[in-house]
């Protein structure tokens, strides 16, 4: 189903094809930048074509403020990695250097329930982002991460589940879904004040494996750069690592993923810096990416 988005607006509307939906998107792109280009012409001639008193000029410069203020924003969100490195430092420390014994309890429960419904429903599923490092230094989460990342395979059994159906099937093991599907190609699962499972929805298309949703096209230089990878990467049969004691699939060619997810510094493994200056509780075997045909 190379080419094809499976998402289904569940008002009836059959699947989008990722053609069209890039053709719309351009296409409102460019209608957006063409009006707000023109309008800032008009703005422009209509303060030139008077005398710009106090008042006046204070507008303008307040709009000129708003707009360059935007733009940067922008540009940020673009450009920023989703890699929790920048989202920490001496400075400002934001994830503990462990999890408390029952806040990492919940999240390990989470994960199997998560995992069983998977298997039930015949989604195939992955480790991805922050949760293959895991694996690989720790044979589970972090010590310090508050979530555990799946990437679900877009096209398979997935597309063929009516959306309710396979929300519901999460509900019924008292797990709250926050269907984030046309937003960013993403649902959150948590149960309780602390445990988090991302699932991370991904399309194949055109032999690149893409998360979808309308995010994704705003922000697509960010989307391209830190969420996209080779398709040939989830060929089956897939390796597998171990993540607390079950055997996880993974993507192809061992660290080679993380050129893709954290092309900035993949080799630098991210420490809280809470954890500076303690001894860190990680399986040193595991300092090698190891593993297992499945």
């Amino acid at each position: 189903m190379s080419g094809k988005i499976g998402i289904k607006y569940w008002t009836g509307i059959s699947p989008l094809n990722a053609k069209n939906i890039r053709t719309y998107i351009h296409g409102f792109l460019e209608a957006y930048f063409s009006s707000l280009l023109r309008h800032a012409h008009t703005v422009t001639r209509w303060f030139v074509s008077k005398p710009l008193g106090r008042r006046r000029r204070r507008k303008f410069s307040v709009l000129t403020a708003y707009f360059l203020i935007q733009f940067f924003f922008y540009i940020k969100l673009n450009v920023d990695t989703h890699n929790t490195h920048e989202l920490d430092s001496a400075q400002t420390p934001i994830f503990p250097c462990e999890r408390k014994p029952e806040e990492a309890k919940a999240l390990r429960e989470l994960f199997y329930d998560v995992r069983e419904v998977l298997n039930e429903l015949k989604v195939r599923h992955f480790l991805m982002y922050g949760s293959i490092w895991g694996a690989l230094r720790s044979k589970g989460p972090l010590p310090w991460d508050y979530d555990i990342d799946l990437g679900v395979f877009g096209d398979e059994e997935f597309s063929k589940i009516p959306r309710e159906e396979f929300v519901k099937a999460f509900q019924k093991r008292g797990i709250r879904v926050n269907d984030k599907m046309h937003q960013a190609s993403v649902f959150y699962l948590t149960r309780g004040k602390f445990a988090q499972v991302d699932l991370d929805v991904f399309f194949n298309y055109n032999g690149w494996m893409q998360r979808a949703g309308w995010i994704s096209w705003i922000l697509y230089y960010n989307y391209k750069t830190y969420h996209t990878f080779p398709a040939a990467m989830l060929e089956e049969p897939l390796p597998t690592m171990q993540f607390f004691d079950v055997q996880m699939s993974v993507p192809r060619g061992g660290k080679e993923i993380l050129k893709y997810l954290y092309p900035k510094d993949w080799e630098t493994p991210f420490t809280p810096a809470a954890c500076h200056g303690h001894d860190i509780t990680l399986d040193k075997q595991t300092n090698v990416l190891e593993t297992t045909d499945a």
